[in-house]
């Protein structure tokens, strides 16, 4: 059987930040803009913001360890710097958008991540598993605060300060969409630090947003290979082969920025969906199902995407288990109709005696 997504837009000829909000309506994705680092196009609301720290495996909370959180825009630029509580939380007043969260500490290795929130959020508990680290035979990439015992990455301070006025200017233009500033900018704060990972992003969001795609993909890969762990760019880049529809090359970026933030909605939902046209059916429904126990609202979709590979696995019971989800999620979504004709359909073919 063959299943039909509705296109809503192109990646072709994007010369606006407005017309990067669509990709493929499937998706439904929400924020481009957020996603990268650039300003939102809906009025700012502000947020109670909730982070947990867990240890990597997930089961126990940080407790009792001195571990600093930071909360930045979407740039880079820290807004605010708080130690977690005895239980591992800490709680930040904030904006909707684009942030960057950085986690550091004693026996901690530290985290950087990106977290989007979305418009439609007031409050928002995001958790986040942190690996532990043996202070022994610690990295020579790392020293150790004297004040809070904080590791920080040697590699962050060495940027200049010359080169981070430059890029805290670029921010602010971006912030202001004027892209051609930024672009100045974050240029020269490249030529004073050729390894500033964070400007090339910056340059991959300006390139974006004039439609220069092949620029684009050469600054985010250039962030990807200053910072490995880089999730915000191996999305971003991934979110450029996903509208040429190379679905290998997406799923695998994508793949790789969850290594690194697992609990990201949009990418859980983008690499089912790039797996469903691969026919990686397993590692689809794998990566959909995990956004169920996710915050996911506007990505009910995910519950489709499992639904289609389920079915082809002919799973049924389990994929109309997946269309009924979809349904209550979106009952008026782009995949609708087509949901409620699978319900029908396998209810159907479920009642027949075998």
């Amino acid at each position: 059987m063959c299943h039909y997504v509705a296109v809503t837009g192109s990646y072709k000829n994007i010369g606006l930040a407005l017309r990067l909000m669509s990709v493929v309506a499937l998706l439904s994705v929400t924020g481009f803009g957020q996603s990268i680092g650039l300003p939102s196009l809906h009025p700012v609301q502000s947020v109670h913001l909730r982070i947990r720290l867990f240890t990597s495996n997930g089961e126990l909370p940080m407790t009792g360890a001195r571990v600093i959180v930071q909360l930045m825009d979407g740039s880079g630029i820290v807004q605010q710097e708080k130690p977690t509580d005895d239980q591992g939380n800490v709680q930040f007043t904030t904006s909707t958008g684009a942030h960057r969260v950085r986690v550091f500490g004693r026996g901690i290795e530290e985290y950087n991540g990106q977290l989007d929130i979305e418009n439609y959020e007031s409050t928002r508990v995001e958790i986040l598993h942190i690996k532990l680290k043996k202070l022994e035979g610690a990295d020579a990439n790392v020293i150790m605060g004297e004040d809070t015992g904080a590791m920080v990455n040697v590699t962050g301070l060495k940027v200049p300060e010359k080169a981070e006025q430059h890029f805290k200017k670029a921010a602010q233009h971006l912030e202001e969409r004027n892209w051609e500033q930024a672009k100045r900018e974050f240029a020269t704060a490249i030529k004073i630090y050729p390894d500033y990972d964070l400007a090339y992003n910056g340059l991959g969001i300006v390139a974006y947003v004039g439609g220069d795609m092949a620029a684009a993909r050469s600054a985010f890969e250039k962030a990807i290979e200053l910072n490995q762990h880089f999730a915000g760019a191996y999305r971003n880049l991934g979110r450029i082969y996903l509208g040429e529809h190379n679905w290998s090359r997406a799923d695998e970026l994508l793949t790789k920025s969850l290594q690194n933030e697992p609990l990201n909605a949009w990418a859980l939902t983008n690499a089912a969906y790039a797996e469903l046209q691969e026919k990686h059916f397993d590692d689809a429904i794998a990566h959909a199902r995990k956004v169920h126990g996710l915050p996911h609202e506007g990505f009910a979709n995910a519950h489709y995407i499992a639904a289609l590979a389920l079915e082809a696995r002919e799973r049924q019971s389990e994929a109309l288990a997946e269309y009924e989800f979809y349904l209550k999620e979106a009952p008026s979504g782009p995949n609708a109709v087509r949901s409620r004709e699978a319900v029908e359909r396998l209810q159907r073919a479920l009642k027949e005696p075998k």
